[in-house]
């Protein structure tokens, strides 16, 4: 079974593969072309993505593959001002680094595109204004560290200080919340914050989105 279907990103479409067939996924991945695999037998195939069947490979999936292949940051949720996205190298000049902010060593920031993205399917993404497209903060989930429930998802942000007092803390963090409903990865699972009580501005945000809040 082969089928090559088409996407169109950023303006331009590209092919993709999907076939159970490890000759095929072989060919295509020495053309340089991205491949999904359709698991047969429980037999190995020479790719990083897989599905059961071809139904399963619905046009979200195709284009994250299609997205990690040419090595370009996933679209995750929009809201009305605000397009939440995963991070890119080129991001990195743009950045409003926090004190001992582990993102302020470009080597690592690159690195956790790389690992984090494609192995949990979320992380801490860059929040972007939508009309001018400029980075204005970020936003994101990971998993609750020692001394709070570790079935729980930590929630963070940090919106950019020229770009605060506008709402877009809240903004970015009720899409976020939304796009966690509906995900399997994370539907049904709790949230909080860490917050100082010196942050009155984190607290206050944290209360009208009714998340709760751990002291940091």
């Amino acid at each position: 079974m082969e089928e090559l279907r088409y996407y169109e990103i950023n303006g331009e479409t590209f092919p993709l593969v999907i076939t159970d067939s490890e000759a095929v996924l072989l060919r295509a991945k020495a053309e340089g072309r991205a491949a999904i695999g359709i698991l047969r037998d429980a037999s190995f195939l020479p790719v990083a993505y897989a599905a059961e069947s071809l139904e399963a490979v619905d046009d979200a999936f195709a284009k994250e593959v299609l997205h990690r292949h040419l090595g370009l940051p996933c679209l995750i949720t929009e809201s009305e001002r605000l397009q939440i996205r995963e991070f890119w190298a080129k991001d990195w000049e743009e950045m409003e680094f926090l004190e001992q902010d582990v993102f302020a060593e470009r080597e690592l920031f690159e690195s956790y595109i790389k690992t984090q993205y494609p192995f949990w399917g979320y992380g801490l993404w860059a929040v972007l204004h939508k009309e001018s497209q400029k980075l204005i903060g970020r936003v994101g989930i990971w998993d609750g560290v020692d001394g709070v429930d570790s079935t729980s998802l930590e929630l963070g942000y940090h919106i950019f200080t020229p770009y605060r007092r506008c709402g877009y803390g809240e903004e970015a963090c009720r899409a976020v919340l939304d796009w966690c409903s509906k995900q399997e990865s994370t539907k049904g699972r709790a949230f909080y914050v860490r917050v100082k009580q010196s942050n009155l501005a984190s607290l206050a945000l944290a209360k009208k989105v009714n998340i709760k809040i751990v002291t940091a």
